[in-house]
């Protein structure tokens, strides 16, 4: 592959920035559908206090579209995968609380019937990907 291509596209970070990108659509889509829901699920949680629980149901679904469609576009790249470290970590740390605490609730994530301990399992192959971009950006910008 030529020099200029191989600098300008990488096989390996397009597909993750389609999985990663497009995961984070599907997410958001699915609870922007029905906030009420996602609601009920942010309080069976147990870990904020009702303002903040509504205010969470009403801002996650567009932040998650939002960070998709950069992520996809490649548009503020960097910090746009930042904040999916730092969702998929805040995902991961609530999914592992709930198992700490002994509190056995769907988790309301992508719209499937999974265990808490597959789901975090499945953000923590996420939170990996997310991490191989920063490393990929990181890496083009130091050659």
């Amino acid at each position: 592959m030529p020099v200029w291509l191989k600098t300008r596209l990488d096989p390996i970070e397009l597909l993750f920035r389609i999985i990663l990108g497009g995961i984070f659509i599907y997410s958001g889509f699915y609870k922007i559908i029905d906030p009420q829901s996602l609601e009920l699920v942010i309080r069976n949680y147990k870990i904020l206090n009702d303002p903040f629980i509504s205010l969470a149901a009403i801002t996650l679904p567009p932040l998650e579209i939002i960070l998709g469609t950069c992520l996809l576009l490649k548009i503020f790249f960097n910090g746009a995968v930042l904040l999916c470290v730092g969702v998929l970590i805040t995902f991961i740390t609530a999914l592992s609380s709930l198992i700490f605490r002994g509190i056995d609730i769907e988790c309301g994530c992508l719209g499937l019937r999974t265990s808490i301990q597959m789901q975090i399992f499945i953000d923590t192959l996420l939170l990996l990907i997310a991490v191989y971009l920063l490393y990929a950006v990181h890496k083009l910008r130091l050659d």
